[in-house]
């Protein structure tokens, strides 16, 4: 039997949210949960490794800016589609089955974005920047989407 590699990820958090609640609590200390959540997607499906990687330019999806600035996938910023803070969040909240963490994980893919998105998505309002580095926007809308930043239709296929 083979799994991808975001099936072994999924797979893993199940187990581990399946644990006492007191040993979910400490492994969240210290960072290795983070870690965990953000590999799901740093990896083809088959492992070759995609962030930071000009190979990303064909898994991930790109926004409009990214794809037109003749950048390869490993001079652009990997952004999350939901900010890994709140897919803990979820995750935690869930109902933690597998399909409902896949689901959650799947939800939170990452877009590659130009160094200026992602400028204008971390920074405070006050800044000049959305605010959404660590939250979801409160129309409900994906935190790219509230930032004015495009996916780019020619990517909208690109998987992992």
């Amino acid at each position: 039997m083979s799994v991808t590699h975001q099936e072994a990820i999924a797979k893993c958090v199940t187990a581990i949210l399946a644990l006492d609640e007191e040993i979910v609590t400490e492994f969240r200390r210290g960072n290795p949960f983070d870690k965990l959540i953000r590999s799901f997607d740093e990896f083809t499906a088959d492992g070759k490794p995609l962030y930071r990687n000009k190979r990303g330019s064909n898994h991930y999806k790109m926004s409009v800016a990214a794809k037109t600035s003749g950048l390869t996938a490993d001079k652009l910023y990997g952004e999350h589609r939901i900010p890994v803070s709140v897919i803990i969040r979820r995750l935690l909240d869930s109902d933690r089955s597998y399909e409902s963490i896949y689901k959650i994980l799947k939800e939170g893919e990452v877009v590659l974005i130009t160094e200026g998105e992602a400028k204008l998505l971390d920074r405070r309002v006050s800044n000049g920047g959305s605010g959404l580095r660590n939250r979801m926007p409160e129309s409900g809308l994906c935190r790219l989407d509230e930032a004015g930043i495009m996916i780019d239709s020619s990517t909208l296929t690109n998987q992992l």
